[in-house]
């Protein structure tokens, strides 16, 4: 194997490793949530595998809003969290979350 090939071998066995602890259950709720946003709303939505996984949210007719949702193991039970803490709805309702986010993101609502 060429050194570059063993070099290339090598990242992609870190990257898979790095990738390993982000597909856990926050992360597949926020997946989830995400999906729901962007097939309900018109806000687009991304998660953000920096640390604890989060969602950004952001609204495109008005770029200014925008809203890091968090999802976050609370007496036993996964539960959307909003940037200041506030529980946001149930980590199983991401259809009923992703309403309540575009009423917070969309002006006149």
């Amino acid at each position: 194997m060429r050194r570059s090939d063993a070099d290339h071998a090598r990242r992609e066995a870190l990257h898979d490793f790095a990738e390993a602890p982000l597909v856990d259950a926050r992360r597949v709720h926020l997946e989830a949530l995400g999906k729901a946003i962007r097939e309900l709303t018109g806000l687009r939505a991304r998660v953000v595998p920096v640390g604890p996984a989060f969602l950004r949210v952001v609204n495109p007719k008005a770029a200014g809003l925008a809203e890091d949702v968090r999802c976050d193991l609370l007496a036993g039970e996964w539960w959307f969290v909003w940037s200041w803490g506030d529980s946001l709805g149930p980590a199983d309702d991401p259809d009923g979350a992703a309403r309540a986010v575009e009423h917070v993101l969309t002006p006149g609502r």
